[in-house]
C-alpha cells in the first residue's frame, strides 16, 4: 500500500516513458487519458466521497532493479526495496493515477490517502501488453440497472429503487437485469425506465446525476415522482388493464406503451406537456386518447417500423416521437414550434401533411 502522495510524485503514465512518442500505434501500451472522464467525474469523486476507493493499481517496474527478500519461515511474504532510479508507471489504472494527481492539488491532505498497488517488473514488451490486455479485456462493467440497484449515492437510484417499492403495480415487476422486456416475461418494466422518469420529471430541479440531498428534500422530491405515476395509474386505460387482472405479455402484444421505448415516450411526452403549464389531469385524462397500439399513427416509422413489425429504440427518434406526443396532448405552440415538428414529423413520414390533431 502507498500513499496518494507518493504514487503522485514516483509513478509516471506509459507516454512519458522514453521513445514512447515514436513507437507505432500496435505497440503502444495504453489508449489516451480522457481528461474530460477525469476532470468531471474521477476527481470530484475523490473530492467529494468520503467513502472514496479505488481498487488496485498495477505497476510496472519499467527500469531499475528492485529487490524482493521473503521473511524467514513466511511463504511469499518478504521486504521490497526500491532505489531512486527506477522508472514506474501505471500500466493500468492511468485514469485513477491522473485523477489521483490532480485531486492532490487542489486538497493536499488527500496526499495521506491509502491506495493498494500491485508492482510487476518489466521483462519484455510483448509479455507488458498481454497482461495489460487480459486484465482490461476480461474486466465486465457493471450494467445500468446493477448499478441503479446497488448505488446509495445517486438521487435518481434511490427514487428508482422506493418507486418500485411503493407503487404496487411496480413491486416485483421491474427488470433488473436488464433495459428489455422479453415477449413472455410479466415483468411491467425496466430499472432504466424508472430512473429515466425521475430524471425527466426533476429536470427544473438542478440535481445531478450521482448527487443526494437531505431526508427532507429527498422525501419531497420521491413524493413528486410517486404522485405522477399514481395518477397515470390511476386514470391510464392500458394500465388499469393491469389492475383488472391482465398480463403484462399478452398487453405487450397490444400496445407500445408496454414496451420500454413506449413507456420512455410516454415519459418524454408528459413531461413536454407539462413544460407547456398543461396540468398533470389535463395531461393524465388525455392519454386515453391517443392510439397507443403498435399501428398508431404517432409511432409510424419514427418508433414502430410497421413494415417489419418492430419497435425502433433509437435515441433521436424516441425523443421526437416524445416531443410529437407533447404537442398532442395539448398546449399553446406558436407556428415556429408547430414548424419544427412538421418538419420532424415530414422527416419520418416522407411526405407533406398536417400535424397530428392536438386531443382535447
Amino acid at each position: 500500500t502507498w500513499k496518494f502522495g507518493l504514487l503522485a510524485t514516483s509513478v509516471n503514465f506509459a507516454k512519458d516513458l522514453p521513445g514512447y512518442d515514436s513507437l507505432p500505434p500496435a505497440e503502444q501500451l495504453q489508449r489516451s487519458l480522457n481528461q474530460n472522464n477525469i476532470d468531471k467525474h474521477i476527481v470530484p469523486y475523490l473530492l467529494s466521497n468520503e467513502d472514496r476507493f479505488f481498487g488496485s493499481l498495477i505497476v510496472e517496474v519499467y527500469s531499475g532493479n528492485p529487490k524482493f527478500e521473503l521473511f524467514e519461515d513466511l511463504e511469499n511474504v518478504g521486504s521490497l526495496t526500491m532505489d531512486d532510479e527506477m522508472v514506474l508507471y501505471a500500466l493500468d489504472g492511468q485514469h485513477r493515477l491522473a485523477a489521483i494527481k490532480k485531486a492532490i492539488q487542489k486538497e493536499p491532505l488527500l496526499a495521506s490517502e491509502i491506495q493498494t498497488v500491485i508492482l510487476v517488473k518489466k521483462e519484455n514488451a510483448v509479455k507488458t501488453r498481454k497482461l495489460f490486455t487480459h486484465v482490461n479485456k476480461n474486466a465486465k462493467p457493471t450494467t445500468t440497472a446493477t448499478n441503479i440497484l446497488l448505488d446509495d449515492e445517486d438521487i435518481f437510484s434511490q427514487i428508482t429503487r422506493d418507486i418500485e417499492q411503493s407503487i404496487d403495480l411496480f413491486k416485483d415487476c421491474v427488470n433488473w437485469k436488464g433495459n428489455a422486456l422479453s415477449a413472455t416475461t410479466n415483468k411491467i418494466t425496466t430499472a432504466k425506465v424508472l430512473y429515466n422518469a425521475a430524471k425527466v420529471w426533476l429536470d427544473d430541479r438542478d440535481l445531478k446525476t450521482g448527487s443526494s440531498v437531505d431526508d427532507k428534500k429527498y422525501n419531497k422530491l420521491l413524493k413528486e415522482v410517486k404522485d405522477i405515476w399514481d395518477k397515470i395509474i390511476m386514470s391510464f386505460e392500458w394500465f388499469q388493464k393491469l389492475s383488472d387482472g391482465e398480463e403484462a405479455k399478452d398487453l405487450r402484444g397490444k400496445s407500445i406503451v408496454f414496451k420500454p421505448v413506449g413507456q420512455q415516450v410516454l415519459i418524454d411526452g408528459i413531461q413536454n406537456a407539462r413544460e407547456k403549464d398543461l396540468s398533470l389531469e389535463t395531461i393524465v385524462s388525455r392519454l386515453n386518447k391517443i392510439d397507443w397500439t403498435y399501428e398508431g399513427p404517432l409511432w409510424k416509422s419514427i418508433i414502430y417500423n410497421p413494415a417489419l413489425k418492430t419497435v425502433i429504440n433509437v435515441k433521436k427518434n424516441v425523443e421526437h416521437a416524445g416531443e410529437l406526443l407533447g404537442y398532442c396532448l395539448g398546449g399553446r405552440y406558436d407556428q415556429e414550434d408547430k414548424n419544427r415538428l412538421l418538419d420532424m414529423q415530414k422527416a419520418y413520414e416522407g411526405q407533406p401533411r398536417q400535424l397530428h390533431a392536438q386531443v382535447k
